[in-house]
């Protein structure tokens, strides 16, 4: 005998960060809203939504992006008021390209211009190499991922939404908006959210359309006298390929930095280059 189709006004595909925003947001404006995700709980390990690698910044060339960074700021400062807990955290961003690049004369007006021996006269850790210069703002940070995922899940259930955890989702058919289960459960809503990540694209006849990009390369741990910015992206790196390269801080007391890059494959080459951009302190 075929189930019964669940209808409702929106279904979320994955809770992570985006996810969880996306059904506190909806939830809050009354709409019946059910969420799936196959991890067994938020921030699950084989999760995207791990750790303090999630940057939040005004420092973007585009306009829009400055616009739709100050409505996520929004919504996040309404759910820091309601639980008295700090979910951004600010410390400011280190933004690197080639000196001459023209999106830097552009971003300055953002925040302090730097060059190399200026940045490596304030960040001893970073060897920054002298083509490249920088813009530097207070206004940015990192997103405590463990809180954020906990108050949004706890709020947008507390306004009805109905959250499903170790559930998977096997077929979507984005026409008539059908969620289809694994145990064969189906639910129809007039919108679906997809923000399932590097598994987007199982959902979708157009491979590598939403394809990860960013992966994790090395932890160094922080000793007391190593100063670094709360986050940095560094572009146009010769040393490695000309590629992203991304550190955050990460951690409980924020003890280790996080660095990654953003490519389809890790390079061996982009390791060890990294250890000349960075001091060498132990690894995870």
């Amino acid at each position: 005998m075929e189930k019964q189709t669940v209808d409702c006004d929106v279904i979320v595909v994955g809770l992570g960060c985006f996810g969880l925003g996306a059904t506190y947001y909806m939830s809050k404006m009354g709409l019946k809203v059910i969420g799936f995700d196959q991890a067994h709980k938020p921030g699950a390990i084989g999760s995207g939504s791990v750790g303090y690698g999630r940057i939040w910044r005004y420092l973007h060339a585009e306009d829009r992006y400055c616009q739709m960074q100050k409505e996520a700021e929004e919504i996040f400062k309404e759910v820091e008021n309601k639980t008295g807990k700090e979910i951004l955290h600010g410390g400011g961003l280190l933004y690197m390209k080639k000196k001459d690049h023209p999106e830097l004369n552009e971003l300055q007006k953002y925040g302090e211009r730097l060059t190399a021996a200026q940045i490596r006269e304030r960040y001893p850790a970073l060897k920054v190499p002298d083509y490249l210069e920088g813009v530097f703002t207070k206004d940015a940070g990192v997103v405590r991922v463990k809180e954020s995922l906990t108050l949004f899940k706890e709020q947008s259930e507390n306004q009805g939404a109905i959250l499903k955890y170790d559930t998977t989702v096997s077929h979507i058919d984005h026409q008539n908006s059908i969620v289809t289960l694994e145990n064969g459960e189906k639910f129809r809503a007039k919108n679906v959210v997809v923000t399932c990540g590097a598994t987007t694209d199982q959902f979708y006849q157009q491979k590598d359309q939403f394809k990860a990009r960013k992966q994790l390369i090395n932890c160094f741990y922080l000793s007391d006298n190593v100063n670094l910015p709360t986050a940095f992206l560094m572009e146009d790196l010769e040393e490695a390929g000309g590629i992203m390269v991304f550190g955050t801080i990460d951690g409980e007391n924020f003890s280790t930095y996080k660095v990654g890059n953003e490519c389809d494959d890790i390079d061996p080459h982009l390791i060890s280059c990294l250890d000349l951009l960075l001091f060498n302190e132990p690894r995870r």
